[in-house]
Formats: structure tokens, sequence, C-alpha cells
């Protein structure tokens, strides 16, 4: 006789299950195993579900455990001193088993396994009832990752943007705790992005973003946001970016005055010369020209 701890979501409490079972079928069923109630039972991905039915004590009987929402025939077992496995779908070859002590256990369980499961029994045995029940809900969660803030800062306004995700995680929520820098709560905010004007900010503050699901949470570290005329490199830069288109155009208005310049003054230096190298005579006409002596 052995006895095997297993974990209740809804009870602080250790169910205690005694079996009469080989060696194999204690390993199954010792370790971390949840035991899913008729209400919704939440677990996290990779975890071993016990779903367990009472038996009337007959030597004779039927198992059936099946999904429902899709309706799906997951495994069928048939008790007569010994269990005998009848048939079970190929998603669940490997990852599930009857137990002895009138319990299914499925393995590994992923996300795509959140559904309500049903056993039925039914008993061969004369002088018992024909069948017994037991419904569940399992809904399965992939835990939160390590978290990611990003600081969106274009320096043309005093707001700020953090941008907080993660890249795993089932149904998760996000929401930002601003803190002041002794360490008091002063408010929260929902979502994943948090708009900061820094400038109503009456006093340097912190804020961390936290990420939860029903199976597991976790928080960033503190994030100190300053606005953007601090960073006096980033301040040099886009100065420097905005002065060197005006200074190319003044560069470029330059060379074309001087150039223009040039020109001018080669042309009142020199007269125009013929094609073929000889100077254009200049004709000068006498409005009233003397007259020579007699």
């Amino acid at each position: 006789m052995a006895k095997c701890s297993v974990r209740s979501r809804h009870s602080t409490a250790m169910v205690k299950i005694t079996s009469f079972v080989s060696a194999f079928h204690l390993f199954t069923v010792c370790g971390a195993v949840t035991l899913a109630t008729p209400k919704t039972t939440q677990v996290t991905v990779g975890e071993q579900v016990l779903f367990h039915v009472n038996i009337q004590g007959g030597d004779s009987y039927d198992v059936t455990f099946h999904s429902k929402n899709p309706n799906t025939l997951i495994a069928v077992w048939t008790i007569n001193n010994t269990v005998n496995l009848k048939s079970a779908h190929l998603l669940y070859v490997g990852r599930v088993q009857w137990n002895e002590s009138g319990s299914v256990v499925l393995y590994n369980v992923q996300v795509k396994d959140s559904r309500k499961y049903k056993i039925e029994i039914n008993y061969q045995s004369t002088g018992l009832k024909n069948n017994d029940e037991a419904s569940f809900e399992l809904r399965v969660f992939e835990p939160v990752s390590q978290l990611a803030v990003k600081i969106i800062d274009d320096c043309t306004t005093p707001n700020i943007i953090l941008n907080c995700s993660t890249s795993k995680g089932t149904n998760v929520t996000f929401h930002w705790r601003k803190e002041s820098l002794s360490g008091a709560i002063d408010s929260a905010f929902n979502g994943t992005q948090l708009v900061i004007d820094l400038g109503n900010e009456e006093e340097q503050q912190v804020y961390r973003c936290i990420a939860e699901n029903p199976v597991s949470n976790a928080k960033s570290d503190p994030v100190r946001p300053e606005p953007c005329h601090r960073n006096k490199n980033g301040l040099f830069w886009i100065i420097l970016l905005g002065l060197i288109p005006a200074v190319l155009v003044w560069v470029y208005y330059s060379i074309i005055s001087t150039k223009a310049g040039r020109a001018t003054q080669e042309h009142s230096e020199h007269p125009d010369a013929l094609s073929n190298g000889f100077v254009e005579p200049t004709y000068i006409t006498l409005l009233n020209p003397r007259r020579t002596s007699e």
C-alpha cells in the first residue's frame, strides 16, 4: 500500500489517494499531479492532471474517457482484475492512462487540452447500478516569460511612451505601477503601453510593468524615464542634423553667386571678339561735323 500526494487548485490541503497498485502505477500518480475538480481547474503547460471518479467496488466495468466541445472519444478501458486498454485516440496515445484508484491521468497537458471532460463507468456486475460518471473542465495556460520594456521618445514632445511585452504566455494581462523614489505606490494603469507627460511630473518617478495570467506573473525592472533635453549627446545630434541642410543650401548659393560675379567681370574687361579672332570695330557718328577750311 502506498500514499501519493496530489495537488488541488481549489484547496490548500493535500488530497491523499491510497491505492494498491504496482510500482509503475505509483510512479505515474506520484509527483507534480494536479487533481481536477468538477469546477474549472487551471494548470500550467507540461503538468499532469488526475481526473478522479468514485467506483462502487465492482470487479468488472468499462471506463470511457471523452472530451466535449468538440466531442472526442479519448480512451476506453475494460477492467476485469486487470486493466485492458481497448482503444485510444492517436493524439492521446502515451499521454492518458487509467489508474486502479479510480482515476484517469492525463500527462504533459498543453494549451489545446483546455476543454470539458467526462468519465463514464459502466458496471458489468449484477446488483450494482448501471453506471457512474463525473465531469470536469480544464484550462491550461503557458506561464508568462520575462518582460521587455521599450522606451519610445522622439524628442518632439514632452511625452514618453513605455511599451511592455512578453514572448510567452497565455491570456496575459498587463498593467503599470507608478512608484515614487521612496517606494510608495502612487497609481496603476492598465494596458501594454503607458504614455507619460514628463512636463507635468512634479517629482521623478519610476515605473514597473506587471504581466500575469491565472497560473503565473512577472515583473519588469524599474524604469526611470528622463526627458529628451537632459540627454546632451542626443540634443547635439538633433541640432547638427537640423543645420546640415541649411549649410548645404548656403554653400550652393554661394558657389552660384561667385560664378556669376566672375562672368560679369570678365565680360566688362574684354571686348567682344568675332569668331575669326578679330576684334569687332566700333563706329562713331558725329552729328555736327566741322567744315574744312577752303
